[in-house]
């Protein structure tokens, strides 16, 4: 632990050092550059809409319309298009959030060459992270799923039930954590006082956040993750309540019941619903912080160590900025690749009955 506190103090400092080095962002050359396709766009834009323009009773409620939702285009413009786009500038430099901008040293790729070549702890985060996706993505749908179909039906109190089970989901990340820590707690927590009768003599309960969090770590997160499954359960009811009863009448019909029902009815009508809430579960599950922050801080040592814990610690206790930005579009272009893959394979399998009408 203290061996790789020191590693990566080190390899600070020697990047503090080479900074010197390194030449200076041209700040006004790239406003210059990214102001150019901007107002290109702009002139087109405003070009193709002055020839298609309404008539003038038209015209003044369309300008009417845009002036309304001027102050969220700006705001959208100013504190979120800009620091994306800033961000990505930053990621090709080295800068310290301790000076200002204009102390930003350009490296060109070598915050991408660190990631991959030098930095042990991006592959301990990038393991950690995919182990926890791995775990959460699956059993977390699944779960999500049975809780949808066991509420998929009219009673006196299903509305009730249905609140429970979707309170958790909207609960504070903060408060929630350190509920969680002490459930987890290996002397005095409430899965220990169940599970200690049922165990053979000399057994221990493991230090599931502690000494022990290398092997119990992260599956101790993925089962936390079920305690939030309310929103999805919410999205798969939805799915379910859209299905026409007909459908399942034709089936019960055909001699179609139980599972067969299920793989042959409720499945295929379902898989577009599953296929987004897929996707929303694997961004989802790279983007874990609150409760690995608040419950461990990432520790003992890397074991659990997400990778935008990882990103935090270097953008808020390295504050190195540049480094921090290229995590977060590597991010980016993970979550993206998995996305793709996951919409390319997934192609054949997602039945969409407007497209088949």
């Amino acid at each position: 632990m203290l061996k790789e506190l020191e590693k990566e103090w080190t390899e600070n400092d020697r990047r503090d050092e080479v900074a010197s080095q390194d030449r200076p962002v041209p700040w006004t050359l790239l406003a210059s550059l990214a102001a150019l396709p901007i107002a290109a766009g702009l002139f087109v834009g405003g070009f193709f809409w002055w020839r298609g323009r309404p008539a003038r009773g038209a015209l003044s409620e369309e300008i009417a319309g845009l002036s309304m939702v001027s102050p969220w285009v700006i705001g959208f413009m100013a504190f979120t298009a800009f620091p994306i786009f800033l961000s990505l500038a930053l990621s090709f430099c080295r800068w310290s959030s301790l000076t200002t901008l204009d102390h930003a040293q350009f490296v060109g790729w070598d915050n991408f060459r660190s990631l991959f070549g030098k930095d042990t702890t991006f592959y301990h985060a990038l393991k950690a992270t995919a182990l926890y996706a791995l775990l959460t993505v699956p059993t977390g749908q699944l779960a999500a799923l049975i809780a949808a179909m066991l509420l998929n039906r009219e009673s006196k109190w299903i509305g009730i039930f249905r609140s429970i089970w979707y309170l958790p989901g909207v609960l504070a990340g903060v408060g929630m954590s350190v509920m969680w820590r002490w459930v987890f707690h290996h002397e005095h927590g409430l899965f220990k006082t169940l599970i200690d009768p049922m165990m053979p003599a000399g057994w221990h309960f493991p230090a599931v956040f502690e000494k022990d969090a290398e092997t119990w770590g992260v599956p101790a997160f993925a089962f936390i993750n079920l305690w939030t499954i309310g929103g999805t359960m919410m999205i798969y009811l939805a799915g379910l309540k859209g299905i026409p009863k007909d459908l399942y009448e034709a089936a019960e019909i055909d001699g179609a019941l139980g599972w067969k029902r299920f793989r042959n009815v409720t499945l295929p009508m379902l898989s577009p619903v599953l296929f987004f809430n897929f996707i929303i579960a694997i961004i989802a599950s790279f983007q874990v912080f609150t409760q690995a922050y608040v419950m461990t801080g990432g520790g003992p040592g890397h074991a659990t160590r997400f990778y935008v814990v990882y990103l935090y610690n270097q953008a808020f206790d390295f504050h190195e900025i540049g480094y921090s930005s290229a995590m977060a579009w590597l991010l980016l272009l993970i979550i993206l690749g998995l996305t793709l893959l996951v919409m390319k394979g997934t192609k054949r399998f997602v039945y969409y009955e407007a497209l088949k009408a």
